[in-house]
């Protein structure tokens, strides 16, 4: 019994003290060294050159096909442009035309009631001459205007200031009436005599009642101071 306990003692003591052995593992196989491709045969090296090739050309393919179909819209994106610039410019020309035409209705609608209207008043301005039967002048006539001025111009013996007042109500209608024939007379083309003479009238006979007023003035002036 006693030896029995021994010999498992000294089995357990040898057991802790004998130092374990490592396990024998098998080899690994050798893999290939990282980054190194396997060497190609001549017919692998054709067949990837000819599989190249046809990306290549599938490709350039591929562009061409693109490249036309993007022209063809672009042609056809410009002739749809063009059909549409034109039909605008078409009918904005239809529009202006119409406008022209109404235009130069409205024009020569204006043109003729202002003819009618020069002519009405030349006509009014005729029968009022007529109708007034005051032995005045018409100034509108160079014998008959330059006349009134000449006898007015050398009438010594009525400038005091109640005959030159009354002669100036007849100067100042005579003007009145040279420039209303001015007006009615607006839209012919006169000659160049005819208007300087209604304007040299006019300037004649305000320079004749300046003139006058002046004298009238002159003379109320002497006989208030005597």
């Amino acid at each position: 019994m006693v030896v029995s306990m021994l010999c498992n003692s000294m089995i357990m003591f040898l057991a802790c003290i004998t130092p374990e052995w490592p396990v024998r593992k098998p080899p690994k196989p050798k893999s290939p060294a990282k980054g190194k491709k396997p060497k190609l045969s001549k017919a692998d090296k054709e067949k990837l050159k000819k599989e190249e090739a046809e990306r290549k050309s599938k490709e350039e393919e591929e562009a061409r096909l693109k490249s036309e179909q993007e022209e063809k819209e672009r042609l056809e994106r410009e002739h749809l442009e063009n059909e549409e610039r034109a039909r605008i410019e078409a009918k904005e020309k239809e529009r202006h035309a119409a406008e022209v035409t109404e235009l130069s209705s409205i024009l020569q609608g204006n043109a003729t009631a202002l003819q009618n209207l020069q002519e009405e008043r030349r006509a009014n301005a005729k029968w009022d001459r007529y109708v007034l039967c005051n032995g005045s002048p018409d100034p509108t006539v160079p014998s008959e205007i330059n006349t009134y001025i000449n006898l007015w111009k050398e009438d010594k013996d009525r400038n005091d200031i109640d005959c030159v007042l009354k002669e100036s109500k007849l100067t100042l209608s005579l003007i009145e009436e040279v420039v209303q024939h001015m007006k009615s007379l607006a839209g012919d083309q006169l000659p160049d005599t005819t208007e300087k003479y209604l304007k040299e009238t006019i300037a004649d006979l305000e320079a004749l009642l300046i003139q006058k007023m002046d004298q009238a003035s002159l003379l109320l002036l002497k006989v208030r101071l005597y």
